[in-house]
């Protein structure tokens, strides 16, 4: 929380920044364009949610309801970790977390909203006006994890194992929540807002990740925070639609169409991958089939949050202008090798701290994932839901097949990246 509270704070005793006029950034909305913009946001944070909770289902959010109940009903003893449990159950069951959290906080905030009436100011829009291009996601991803190791892993995982029992637990939980609730107190820039009563949906928010922490541990904990987070940071767009986001958005879907034409081996059988005694080499493929899986996996993902009107990833100041196509063909190609460099010793760097060898992969896909450039918290959650999954996917590919395939299999995808670079370069 330190790092957060720190800039809260810095915000608090500067003058308002307003997103996006720091700088000029490629589609960058301007003040006329913030009404369409923030429809347009609110359209991205709806549609998300809708797809989540649709690939979710109901009956997973009603156990997770009876669970939290069953948490604050006195019966945490009936709160166990899952046997057998893989990387997966964690990932969906922190997103079920999220999506079951968000009304209940959502209209806890409406009606503090009604009863105090709206406030003048909120520090996150200060927050993320100055932030460098490499910065957004890396800033909300740590912060999200030294709040969860504050207020979930010191209380409910190093205190908890001191002063063991259900009632310690629920003295830690209800200190450890109630305190890093009340930090949120500094979001609002003026000190006669800070009721105390602001913070409940915090609060509530934090009920729920207590539960997935008790069932999954930290990592469930962070996922669950950051995914609901991310849900609500979808509304916070800075970049303009065009008819080149059409053409790019018609291009993202053609390629996964394509890929998923010549696939010719399913996808379940990267599960693999998921487990803890993972094997990175699939029975019976080859560099052709590897190829078809990444590109139907990262165009489709691509395509859908293009059609939800997402900020694109990547896309900065304008400070290439002087770079011929040829020339950032050639830069891209040097950067590939040492990127698959990079790749393979950070694996192995990786390997002394984390030994699962799913969570080894995980970890590294992360770290890979704060270099990427965003320049909007909606961008920053496309890196989550896109970016973060294809990192961890390469880094699988490029352990089953070796450097000199590595190479082949960046250069084609460099290649299809070409036309969307191109366009980006039209729309600037």
């Amino acid at each position: 929380m330190s790092s957060i509270f720190s800039m809260q704070w810095k915000s608090m005793n500067s003058d308002p920044v307003e997103l996006g006029t720091e700088s000029t950034l490629v589609g960058e909305s301007t003040s006329s364009d913030r009404p369409k913009q923030s429809a347009v946001g609110i359209f991205s944070m709806l549609g998300l949610f809708a797809i989540l909770t649709y690939f979710i289902g109901q009956n997973p959010m009603n156990d997770i309801y009876l669970g939290v109940t069953a948490m604050c009903t006195g019966l945490v003893g009936r709160i166990t970790s899952p046997e057998h449990s893989n990387i997966v159950d964690m990932v969906v069951e922190a997103t079920t977390t999220a999506v079951a959290e968000l009304p209940l906080s959502f209209f806890a905030g409406v009606m503090v909203t009604f009863f105090l009436g709206k406030p003048s100011g909120h520090a996150l829009s200060i927050m993320t006006g100055d932030l460098p291009e490499d910065q957004y996601f890396k800033k909300f991803f740590l912060a999200v994890l030294e709040e969860e190791v504050l207020a979930r892993f010191l209380f409910l995982g190093v205190l908890w194992s001191i002063f063991p029992g259900d009632f310690a637990f629920y003295v830690l939980f209800l200190i450890g929540n109630g305190l890093w609730s009340l930090v949120h107190l500094f979001n609002y820039k003026r000190k006669e807002e800070r009721q105390v009563i602001r913070v409940l949906p915090q609060f509530i928010g934090g009920v729920f990740f207590t539960y997935v922490y008790l069932r999954y541990g930290l990592l469930g904990s962070i996922f669950a925070h950051f995914i609901s987070n991310a849900i609500l940071f979808s509304s916070a767009k800075r970049q303009n639609m065009s008819s080149i986001d059409l053409v790019i958005t018609i291009y993202s879907g053609l390629c996964a169409l394509v890929a998923y034409l010549f696939m010719s081996k399913p996808l379940s059988d990267m599960q693999i991958w998921l487990t803890s005694d993972a094997s990175f080499t699939l029975p019976g493929w080859n560099l052709w089939d590897y190829l078809m899986a990444s590109f139907f996996v990262i165009y489709g993902i691509s395509f859908v949050f293009d059609v939800l009107m997402f900020d694109r990833v990547g896309v900065g100041k304008k400070d290439d202008e002087n770079f011929s196509l040829l020339g950032l063909v050639g830069m891209y190609q040097l950067g590939v090798m040492v990127m698959i460099l990079m790749l393979y010793i950070g694996y192995w760097l990786v390997g002394y701290v984390v030994h699962d060898t799913t969570y080894r992969v995980l970890t590294l896909a992360i770290l890979f994932s704060f270099i990427i450039k965003t320049t909007s918290l909606s961008a920053t959650v496309r890196v989550f839901f896109q970016s973060l999954p294809y990192c961890f996917m390469t880094i699988c590919i490029f352990q089953a097949i070796g450097f000199w395939p590595s190479l082949v299999f960046f250069t084609i995808s460099g290649v299809l990246s070409i036309p969307c670079y191109a366009l980006v370069k039209l729309d600037d």
